[in-house]
């Protein structure tokens, strides 16, 4: 496997988990919803700069829509 193919794994699973923490706050108590807004921004930023690295090797924009189902 090169770098460029666990890149795109660790962006796809980044995405995946975004959407995890997203549905968690649909159904987690009030006083819980602070500590997963502040988990789904750090996935966020996860998410930012592992596609940086990723154009950075590819020398294209990350193409999300390929990359996970559901996205486009």
């Amino acid at each position: 496997m090169t770098y460029t193919e666990l890149l795109q794994i660790a962006l796809a699973e980044e995405i995946e988990a975004t959407r995890l923490y997203l549905a968690c706050m649909a159904m987690a108590p009030p006083e819980d919803l602070g500590v997963l807004l502040e988990v789904n921004k750090d996935e966020t930023d996860h998410i930012t700069r592992i596609a940086t690295l990723l154009s950075r090797q590819t020398g294209q924009d990350v193409d999300y829509a390929k990359m996970v189902p559901g996205v486009g």
